[in-house]
């Protein structure tokens, strides 16, 4: 679980005519090393000297005065004969075979990652002998632009190997067959704004941990990329209150910038009938106005959310539940989780916690749907159930009614869930998290004509992208949700649009964007 001393032999190695001298050797380092733009004063190297096929110097330690790197080393008498030199940075006792990078790199244990060698060949003696040291492993820089208010108390860099074997010869540094992927707590240069680690180059799927003032910590996975020897990758984050954005690229001088390595893409497949969302297969319908609608509810968790239930620190993705009309039991297990699908708050549907300010801004976003995908907006649904109990901008009072909404029902004067069934919609009753518990009301046999439903959560609901912000004395930012009601009068299910505010639980379908409903 080491690295090796990867050393390459470089050109201008010969010196002209040099004048042979003796006295102490000296080397002359060219190169800049990663905690500054120089070696300091009291670095220390580890020099190996091959003088006519045999060892003249193992593993010698020499110390950087402020202009070379010098020990109590003398030249060797016959200066005719030439000398092939190894040096390698940071000093050990013994020249290393293996290497491992510091896993807290705070302080000294960055600086001491920073695996550096070089080879000259066909030396002879003179005043000093100029070496030009690579990077053998692979530095990344963490730009941070935090938008999310609290202060960032440190990095973690997690999923690589922080060791590896080394071959000088062949100049390779080899991860082991059995390692395991470790964290490193990245180097603070500027704080709240830059951070930045040596790790072992290798192939390797980052996930860049945030860690906030007060516990909080977001995290984000990358996508996979390969590591070079000597090579310089930057992580560009955006820190916002819930979440955060990242992307990998960078510059500096004596690394080579390699580029940038993307934020981790959720897996999204579809296919004709159903798509496949970050492993999980949903099935899809075509409703008889070309609409490609989800045919069940999303489970899908997105980084830096927490599954849970209601009133649980942090929790602000839900597990679906059963009612008996007075307790509630959440449904934690996989075949409950996938019937019912998840309940989802409304900062998690947008990635942003959802203001006053803000709410108008989502109808028809994405949000935490599939690519091609979106949340529906308030007409959207109203398309379907022809009810809704405000206009889109949200301040008409009354009901607005479209008797040709697709499922709608004149005796209901809004859609009904037999309608949205038999056309392959699959109303699934997973209920709601209103006020932070689980809603109690249950359908039963004096409501509701369907045997099967009987027991089920009567007052169901999905999300809209749709906002607007509420009336009365205490305003706040709510969504225009698809709700079902179950009455005496209206036992088939009730299909309409109601004020959802954006703290609570619902269930969410996602509809295929306009122009991809060919695909």
């Amino acid at each position: 679980m080491v690295l090796a001393i990867m050393v390459a032999v470089l050109g201008s190695c010969r010196v002209e005519n040099p004048q042979v001298v003796s006295g102490n050797i000296a080397i002359e380092p060219v190169i800049t090393k990663a905690t500054e733009t120089d070696f300091e004063e009291g670095d220390k190297i580890g020099v190996n000297i091959i003088h006519g096929g045999e060892v003249y110097a193992s593993n010698e330690c020499m110390v950087y005065d402020g202009e070379a790197f010098v020990s109590s080393l003398q030249w060797y008498t016959s200066g005719d004969q030439n000398s092939d030199f190894v040096a390698y940075y940071p000093y050990t006792e013994i020249f290393p075979t293996h290497f491992s990078v510091a896993s807290d790199q705070g302080g000294d244990g960055y600086g001491n990652s920073d695996l550096m060698a070089a080879v000259k060949e066909n030396v002879i003696p003179q005043a000093t002998v100029s070496m030009v040291f690579k990077h053998l492993l692979t530095r990344i820089v963490i730009n941070i632009d935090n938008q999310g208010g609290a202060k960032v108390n440190g990095v973690v860099l997690k999923n690589s190997i922080l060791d590896a074997n080394v071959d000088p010869g062949e100049g390779v540094c080899t991860i082991p067959q059995v390692a395991a992927p470790q964290d490193i707590s990245a180097h603070e240069v500027a704080a709240d704004t830059k951070y930045i680690a040596i790790v072992i180059p290798q192939t390797v799927k980052f996930k860049v941990e945030v860690e906030l003032q007060g516990g909080k910590t977001l995290s984000k996975s990358l996508s996979e990329v390969t590591l070079e020897a000597g090579g310089q990758y930057s992580i560009n984050m955006v820190v916002l209150p819930n979440d955060v954005n990242v992307a990998l690229s960078g510059e500096i001088e004596a690394w080579n910038d390699k580029g940038l390595i993307p934020e981790k893409q959720v897996e999204f497949h579809e296919y004709d009938g159903y798509f496949e969302y970050d492993g999980v297969r949903y099935n899809t319908v075509v409703l008889s106005n070309g609409q490609k609608w989800m045919a069940e509810n999303l489970r899908y968790i997105p980084e830096n959310c927490k599954l849970g239930k209601p009133g649980e620190e942090g929790v602000n993705v839900f597990y679906p539940y059963s009612t008996d009309g007075s307790v509630t039991t959440a449904l934690t297990d996989d075949e409950s989780v996938a019937k019912y699908g998840l309940l989802y708050s409304g900062d998690v549907l947008f990635n942003t916690p959802i203001t006053t300010d803000n709410v108008h801004d989502f109808a028809g976003a994405q949000g935490i749907c599939p690519p091609g995908w979106h949340i529906p907006s308030r007409a959207e649904y109203l398309a379907l159930c022809g009810n809704s109990n405000k206009d889109d901008s949200g301040t008409e009072k009354g009901n607005v009614t479209d008797a040709n909404a697709l499922f709608y029902d004149s005796a209901y004067s809004a859609g009904k869930v037999k309608k949205f069934n038999d056309a392959g919609w699959n109303f699934i009753f997973s209920g709601a998290v209103v006020n932070n518990a689980y809603n109690k009301i249950m359908i039963d046999s004096s409501k509701c004509i369907y045997e099967e439903w009987l027991g089920s959560c009567a007052m169901s609901y999905y999300w809209s992208s749709t906002g607007y912000v509420g009336t009365g004395t205490n305003p706040k930012p709510q969504f225009f949700g698809l709700m079902t009601t179950f009455t005496s009068a209206n036992n088939e299910g009730k299909v309409s649009l109601s004020y959802c505010t954006a703290t609570y639980g619902a269930a969410l379908r996602c509809l295929k964007d306009k122009d991809q409903q060919s695909k």
